[in-house]
């Protein structure tokens, strides 16, 4: 630090410290202490229920794969064959209905015989007939607790009501039972919470719905029995679904057999999920957690810096 020399009455020179430097250095480390602070509240206060939303821009595809028990000809369901089977489940958000608080997808899904060259579902009008079962769903959610939200000026008025969790859990999952959405059953489900346990490295709870339905449309206006056991691999942080397996049967007249599905995600599938999960679960962690640490430090360095200059301007006074 350097100093400035005047002159005494007699003559010969003094020293005088730069008091006013010190000064205004010290204010502004205060004041720069004091930002922090309330930056770190912000990020640790504010921020998690920003962050902890569903996206409104979600544009995804999920594959399972599976083997079934299915007739040649649904018109006459005899003589099943086993054959692999392909499940493609697609949601788009609809941004322009979403809000902040509500976002609104639109969602396909489609079973297929796995055969021949596949990148997505078919139409009823595909040369192999591979297409078995095709539905079509628009429905909207919470974007922070996952349940089915059935305003019309979301969904519309002739979307069908939803009841339950549909896509997602919610952030912080709870280890309790939920109600699930069940599209066949056209009702919500109890979904059980089982386990903890891992997934590719993953921490995750796990779930399992065990469904019996009667007079249900197994098949497009064909009434019958629904059986239906999954098991859901969610993330506990963002409610995300990071894995699913499932067995069904749909039966006519209680006892016909028309299909018997086993399936779940793809290993594809399971990688990619878990890896979304994984970088979510880092950023919620970053924002909520380290950010508000780094902040908190910081501005305590800043403030003990500047009360040491204060103090030692006070001294030279």
């Amino acid at each position: 630090m350097t100093t400035t020399q005047s002159r005494s009455a007699d003559g010969a020179p003094s020293e005088t410290r730069p008091k006013k430097r010190s000064g205004w250095l010290g204010f502004v480390l205060i004041g720069l202490a004091a930002f922090l602070v309330v930056a770190g509240l912000l990020f640790q206060i504010w921020a998690p229920d920003q962050l902890k939303r569903a996206p409104i821009d979600t544009d995804e595809v999920t594959e399972l794969e599976g083997v079934a028990l299915l007739p040649a000809n649904f018109a006459e369901p005899s003589n099943l064959e086993q054959v692999d089977i392909r499940v493609y489940q697609g949601t788009t958000s609809d941004t322009d209905k979403s809000d902040d608080d509500v976002a609104v997808y639109d969602e396909y899904t489609c079973l297929l015989r796995d055969e021949g060259e596949l990148d997505g579902c078919v139409d009823a009008e595909d040369p192999e007939g591979r297409l078995v079962t095709a539905d079509l769903d628009r429905y909207a959610t919470d974007r922070r607790t996952g349940e089915a939200v059935n305003d019309v000026e979301y969904v519309g008025e002739d979307a069908i009501p939803h009841t339950g969790l549909i896509n997602k859990w919610p952030f912080d999952v709870e280890k309790k039972s939920y109600e699930m959405w069940d599209g066949v059953v056209g009702d919500s489900v109890e979904a059980k919470f089982v386990e903890e346990s891992t997934l590719k490295g993953l921490d995750v709870y796990v779930f399992e719905t065990d469904v019996t339905a009667e007079d249900v449309n197994i098949l497009p206006d064909i009434p019958g029995t629904y059986i239906n056991q999954a098991t859901w691999y969610v993330d506990p942080v963002t409610g995300s679904i990071v894995g699913k397996k499932e067995h069904q049967e749909r039966l006519l007249g209680g006892d016909t057999l028309v299909l018997n599905l086993d399936f779940e995600f793809t290993d594809a599938e399971y990688a990619q999920k878990v890896d979304d999960a994984k970088s979510n679960i880092q950023l919620l962690n970053l924002v909520t957690t380290i950010l508000p640490i780094v902040f908190y430090v910081a501005g305590a360095l800043c403030l003990v810096a500047g009360l040491l200059l204060m103090r030692r301007r006070r001294r030279a006074a």
